[in-house]
């Protein structure tokens, strides 16, 4: 079947779903927060000689080391358009092959997000395995729809031996990675579980969602006295224009519609992961472990996966009033484009009552005349012959 690759190694064919620079790097973030840090640690990565710093000092979490316990992120940019009003997808990286070939076994990259972030939908996965050193990691992939812009692409991996997690978020412009960096540093220990980050990628595509369908209900309303019966005039014509923009608002209502309910299949998705998660740590002793500070460490993991769950289920509810909304735009256009249509049809049907009555009088007209030239021919009939005799 065609389910998530247990195998984690990126195969040759993998290398080529993504896009690279020939040379030098582009603008990315790197920010670690150990359970010992009290602040998260921001670095920037702009230059060749910054990313060989910093994968000399941050990459490389050997099984024992528990002096790395907590979060890894890293945010890469969006790469320059290719073409003029043509964005770059999330696959193309700032960064070249090199780096990213060091990257993907340092960061535990599952394979699988080669097939996630080139598809153009809405997605969300998870898969558990065990890795060379026979210790389970959970795999999260996501990825938002390209179907509006600033789409962006998730990969993490928790390795709970190490309570180390590695997260790669793609195609990051710069005020989502002020508001990732924003998250993060009020995350707390929340940070502590391994979907948060996939939680604040949520978050982001929540408000792109949410933005949009603000943003054409702002447009609607400005055309909503057209629904206004007091400012209703029959003898104005029919503006083409705005008809053409009414359609547009339309289409766009339903599109947007659809790409909320798929975004719901998905969170949806997510909430029974955290679901499952939560049964895997109840379930399971950390290291063989069963001390007291083992089990409060986990029941906090559960809080906190019961707060993300929480969240997910109002993020739920925001959407389906986000789809009403929606609906109630698409429906509104509709009437006001059948009332248009229904006056063309009630100029059409005056118009065509004024012809039949002009007909109508043509018609009488008509048989008037035809009676007398009836009359005419009768009596030119009778005069004739008896002029003839006359004479």
């Amino acid at each position: 079947m065609d389910w998530m690759p247990a195998d984690p190694t990126f195969l040759p064919n993998d290398w080529r779903i993504f896009g690279y620079k020939e040379e030098g790097a582009q603008d990315a973030r790197a920010i670690r927060k150990l359970r010992k840090d009290e602040i998260p640690v921001v670095e920037a990565l702009s230059t060749d000689e910054s990313w060989e710093r910093w994968f000399a000092n941050a990459i490389g979490v050997s099984p024992l080391d528990t002096e790395r316990e907590g979060l890894h992120l890293l945010l890469c940019s969006r790469a320059p358009e290719v073409f003029e009003g043509d964005p770059s997808p999330p696959s193309y990286l700032p960064f070249t092959l090199p780096i990213w070939e060091l990257l993907v076994p340092s960061w535990h990259v599952h394979r699988g997000i080669t097939r996630v972030i080139s598809r153009r939908v809405a997605c969300f996965s998870a898969t558990k395995y065990l890795n060379g050193n026979n210790q389970f990691e959970f795999s999260y992939l996501a990825r938002m729809s390209a179907g509006l812009p600033d789409d962006l692409a998730l990969s993490t991996t928790y390795i709970p031996a190490t309570k180390s997690q590695f997260c790669i978020v793609y195609g990051c412009n710069k005020s989502q990675m002020q508001k990732i960096q924003r998250r993060i540093s009020l995350a707390g220990d929340g940070l502590h579980h391994p979907l948060t980050t996939v939680g604040i990628f949520a978050e982001i595509e929540r408000e792109r969602l949410v933005n949009a369908v603000d943003d054409l209900v702002d447009q609607f309303s400005l055309r909503a006295e057209v629904l206004d019966m007091k400012y209703w005039n029959t003898d104005i014509p029919v503006d083409n224009r705005k008809t053409r923009e009414n359609l547009a608002i339309c289409l766009r209502s339903r599109e947007l519609a659809d790409q909320i309910r798929s975004t719901k299949r998905q969170v949806s998705k997510f909430i029974s992961d955290v679901d499952r998660f939560n049964e895997w740590m109840i379930g399971t002793n950390s290291e063989g472990t069963n001390n007291a500070v083992d089990f409060k460490e986990r029941m906090k993991l559960r809080e906190t996966g019961e707060r993300i769950k929480g969240r997910l289920q109002d993020i739920l509810h925001e959407y389906d009033d986000k789809i009403d909304e929606c609906k109630m735009m698409s429906e509104s256009l509709s009437l006001i484009m059948q009332t248009q249509w229904n006056q063309i049809a009630q100029k059409d049907s005056t118009t065509n009552t004024k012809i039949a009555r002009v007909n109508n009088m043509i018609a009488i007209e008509t048989k008037t005349e035809s009676i007398q030239m009836k009359s005419i021919a009768l009596l030119t009939m009778i005069y004739i012959p008896l002029s003839c005799v006359a004479v």
